[in-house]
């Protein structure tokens, strides 16, 4: 859990971002982000979305971290906050803690470190693969399972390559300077801070790249005769349970990875602030690798929400462009709040427009209700609907990759199925209703997809 990244996400309905009275004095809005965190400003430009760091050797660094304590209702108990102390239980208890500082509401989350198994092997996976596949499974579902596709990497499905992952980690998990590829994350604690020279050349990220490709992918486990037998009818309970419709055991080359690499609706027990793309990025061929995973931990101008193709849900994923009567239109959550016209400056991402909801009393995390109806009809692409949306994490090494899911609330593979809902919500249910002695072959069968030995 100490290796978590904690993340904020400024909510679009701020009423610093929708008040034309709190938006008229520039330097005074830039002042109240600057006061909450100032990461979230860099280059003149206001960020919705960025990384809270848990050490920096700046000098006022942790101060700065323990200001996001100060708008939380609450306070944020240690077992969720310190990289030392952090808990799953407490993760589960509170997945997302809400604050507001000022006319800015905002929410802390977490990511949990996503393993890198066979990284090579996913590259080589192509778009049109994606598409089929996402067809296919609409069709085979009835419509209740409809995955979309994205990119193949990031929880979200945020980036399209494997250079953009790995770029992108450099700048802004590692804070490096890696060029014009990227832009470097801001320093928090001194927002005036420019690195002038690289931090890693062009070379050192492809090699770094080719090594992060050819980690293996978990190779088949050497098995007894008895084992293999039980392994087998565990993975027959899996395919009856419906988990195979998502976590699908080949994607060639990807032999035995057990995922989609779709997008899909997980309910609203996993919604999380910062939403998924919502256009599939491009073909997987990008020369711009790191806008859409920085999209995701909040650095780079560009975005997953402003390039692509239309992503398709079934027969109809898009609007048409057209927001619903309750949505904002959707230019005006990245390019009018903190817009050129009020102070100068530009959000750096064109996200989704949010679905307008009456403002809350106190911070909360969601917002507010939107109905099951709207999310699937005029919301569908709302901001509030793709925070529901998560890529399908492969399985291959689920047996040495505990915590699970994408902030590691669930300590076992039981919590993790348990935490299912949205599209899976039926799967949840077979498998819950199951006897102990088929619960116990299923989870044979998944705790037989063992990492690496080395």
């Amino acid at each position: 859990m100490e290796h978590n990244v904690t993340t904020l996400t400024i909510d679009p309905r701020s009423p610093l971002l929708n008040d034309p009275a709190g938006r008229g004095d520039r330097g005074a809005a830039l002042g109240s982000v600057l006061d909450l965190f100032p990461g979230l400003v860099s280059a003149n430009t206001l960020d919705l979305h960025t990384v809270v760091h848990d050490h920096s050797t700046r000098p006022g660094y942790d101060a700065i971290r323990q200001r996001l304590e100060f708008g939380v209702t609450e306070g944020i108990a240690p077992e969720w906050f310190s990289p030392k102390e952090r808990t799953a239980e407490a993760l589960a208890k509170r997945p997302v803690i809400a604050g507001r500082s000022a006319s800015i509401d905002y929410y802390l989350s977490q990511r949990n470190t996503p393993p890198l198994y066979g990284m090579g092997d996913i590259e080589k996976i192509s778009a049109g693969q994606l598409r089929t596949l996402a067809l296919t499974q609409s069709r085979a579902s009835g419509g209740r399972v409809t995955g979309r596709v994205a990119g193949k990497y990031g929880w979200r499905g945020q980036v399209e390559t494997l250079a953009g992952f790995v770029v992108g980690a450099c700048a802004t998990e590692l804070g490096l300077n890696v060029g014009e590829v990227a832009r470097q994350a801001a320093d928090p604690a001194d927002p005036r801070y420019r690195s002038l020279a690289p931090d890693i050349s062009p070379t050192q990220v492809a090699d770094l790249t080719r090594y992060v490709a050819e980690l293996p992918a978990p190779p088949k486990q050497v098995l007894s005769s008895e084992e293999r037998k039980r392994v087998r009818r565990g993975e027959i309970i899996f395919n009856a349970v419906g988990c195979s419709v998502c976590h699908v055991r080949d994607l060639r080359p990807a032999s035995g990875i057990y995922s989609d690499l779709l997008l899909h609706d997980m309910g609203k027990e996993l919604q999380d602030p910062l939403p998924a793309p919502m256009l599939e990025l491009t073909g997987f061929q990008s020369a711009e690798p790191t806008s859409a995973y920085q999209h995701q931990y909040g650095r780079g101008s560009a975005s997953s929400y402003g390039s692509g193709r239309r992503s398709k849900r079934g027969n109809s994923r898009s609007n048409g462009g057209r927001p619903g009567p309750k949505e904002m239109g959707p230019n005006e959550l990245g390019r009018n709040e903190l817009g050129r016209n009020e102070l100068g400056t530009m959000v750096s991402t064109v996200m989704p427009a949010a679905v307008a909801l009456d403002y809350p009393d106190q911070p909360q995390f969601p917002w507010g209700s939107v109905t099951h109806a709207d999310l699937q009809g005029k919301a569908r692409n709302s901001w509030d609907a793709l925070q529901r949306e998560w890529k399908t994490p492969p399985l291959w090494g689920v047996a040495d990759s505990a915590p699970y899911l994408h902030d590691g609330r669930a300590k076992t593979l039981t919590d993790a199925i348990e935490w299912h809902g949205g599209e899976a919500a039926h799967a949840k249910r077979k498998f819950v209703n199951l006897s102990d002695g088929q619960t116990e072959l299923l989870l044979e069968f998944l705790n037989s997809l063992k990492a690496p030995s080395e």
